[in-house]
C-alpha cells in the first residue's frame, strides 16, 4: 500500500525521475518522461544515460558525470549536483531541463544515482529572447555612439570650413583678386559637397542598420549593368581626362538588387576617379568564377598605405583622404558599398600597392533559371 502511494506520487509529479546504476544504464524512469519527451518506460529502460541527452550536449553529460565517479563521496555531501542541458524528444528536436542529481556510493565507491529532471523549456526560452533584446540594445547603443562619434569629428571639419570660408569672403571679398576668389570659391564648394556626401552616406548607412534598406533582387545583366554605370561615371571621369574601359569575359545573368550594386559599382568608380592621376585609365572587369560572376574595378593611381587598408570597412576609422586634386572624402562610401554586397550575398574585397594603384573585386553568385 505505501509502495503504491509513493508511485503513485511519483508519476504524478511534474518532473521526471530517472534511477541509474554504477555503470550509468537507466533502471527506472517514471510516466511523466513520457508527457514530457514521448517515449515508453521500456525505450529507455537499461539505456546509457546519454541516450537521453541531445547529440550536442552528449560530451556535457559524460564531463558532468565523470566529475562525480572521480570524486570522493564527501566531496558532495552539502552541494546540490545540477546540469543545465537538453533533452532529445522522440517526435524531434529537444526540451530544455535541469538535472539534479544525488549520488550513492557502495563502500565508499560510486553506485549509481537518482536523478531529477525539470523541464526548464521556457525559462531557457525567456532567457534567449532576454539576451537578444539585450544584444539589440547593445546594438542600438552602439550604433548611438558611433553616429555622435562620427558627426562629432567628421561633420566637425567641413562645417568649420563653411564658415570660415564664408566668413572671409564676406569680408574681405571686395579686397580679393579673382585668382583668391576662385580659390575660395573651390574650397567652399569642397566643404558644401563633403558635408552633403557625409549627411547621405549617414542617412544610408543608418537606415541598413535600422532595417529600412530593403532588397529587391531580380535577374539582372552583370554586362548591362556596368555598361550603364559607366557611362554614368564618365562625365566625372571626362573632368581629369581619365579613360574608363570596360572589359567583358562573357554576359551573365545575377540575381541582385540593382539599385544597391548599382550604387556599389557607382561610388568604387567615383572613388578609382578620385586616387587617379589626371590621363591616367580605369579598368572594369567582368569575369566568371565558377559558380559566381567576379566585377573588378581597378586604378592605377596613388593606391592606398597597407596599415588603412585594414581600416577600410570599420565605421569610425579614419582613413577619408582627399583626392589627387583634393577631391573630398568622407570614408563612410567603402563601408556602404560591404553592407549591400553582403546583402546581396555576395563579398567585396581590396588589393592595393601605394604608388601603383588600387582594385575592388565584387564576387556575387550567377542567377540559374
Amino acid at each position: 500500500m505505501i509502495l503504491n502511494k509513493y508511485k503513485f506520487i511519483v508519476d504524478n509529479i511534474n518532473d521526471i525521475i530517472i534511477d541509474v546504476n554504477h555503470d550509468l544504464f537507466i533502471s527506472y524512469v517514471n510516466s511523466t518522461d513520457k508527457e514530457k519527451r514521448g517515449y515508453e518506460p521500456y525505450e529507455i529502460l537499461n539505456k546509457h544515460i546519454t541516450t537521453m541527452f541531445y547529440q550536442d550536449d552528449i560530451q556535457l553529460c559524460n564531463d558532468f558525470i565523470s566529475q562525480i565517479i572521480n570524486s570522493h563521496q564527501n566531496d558532495f555531501q552539502n552541494n546540490k549536483l545540477t546540469l543545465k542541458a537538453r533533452f532529445v524528444v522522440k517526435s524531434g528536436g529537444y526540451i530544455w531541463g535541469e538535472l539534479l542529481i544525488k549520488p550513492t556510493y557502495y563502500n565508499n565507491n560510486f553506485s549509481g544515482f537518482v536523478g531529477v529532471i525539470r523541464d526548464i523549456t521556457l525559462e531557457m526560452e525567456n532567457y534567449q529572447k532576454l539576451l537578444e533584446t539585450q544584444k539589440q540594445l547593445e546594438d542600438s547603443i552602439k550604433l548611438k555612439d558611433t553616429l555622435f562619434s562620427i558627426i562629432a569629428h567628421d561633420l566637425r571639419g567641413p562645417i568649420h570650413n563653411f564658415i570660415y570660408y564664408t566668413d572671409v569672403l564676406s569680408k574681405k571679398y571686395d579686397e580679393m583678386d579673382n585668382e583668391k576668389k576662385k580659390v575660395l570659391n573651390h574650397h567652399l564648394s569642397n566643404s558644401v559637397i563633403k558635408l552633403n556626401t557625409l549627411l547621405e552616406n549617414l542617412l544610408t548607412w543608418s537606415q541598413i542598420q535600422r532595417g529600412l534598406f530593403h532588397l529587391i533582387s531580380k535577374p539582372i545583366d552583370a554586362k548591362a549593368l556596368l555598361q550603364k554605370t559607366i557611362s554614368q561615371a564618365e562625365e566625372l571621369s571626362a573632368k581629369k581626362e581619365i579613360e574608363i574601359i570596360g572589359k567583358y569575359d562573357g554576359d551573365w545573368t545575377i540575381d541582385v538588387d540593382e539599385n544597391m550594386i548599382d550604387t556599389v559599382i557607382r561610388n568604387l568608380l567615383g572613388n578609382a576617379i578620385k586616387f587617379s592621376q589626371r590621363n591616367s585609365k580605369i579598368l572594369v572587369i567582368l569575369e566568371e568564377d565558377g559558380p559566381n560572376v567576379r566585377i573588378i574595378v581597378k586604378d592605377y593611381g596613388i593606391g592606398i598605405p597597407k596599415d588603412k587598408i585594414d581600416k577600410l570597412f570599420i565605421l569610425g576609422e579614419k582613413v577619408g583622404r582627399p583626392g589627387t586634386e583634393g577631391e573630398p572624402s568622407s570614408g563612410l562610401g567603402l563601408i556602404i558599398c560591404k553592407e549591400f554586397v553582403e546583402k546581396n550575398n555576395g563579398k567585396l574585397e581590396v588589393e592595393s600597392q601605394v604608388g601603383e594603384g588600387t582594385q575592388f573585386v565584387i564576387t556575387l553568385p550567377k542567377y540559374y533559371s
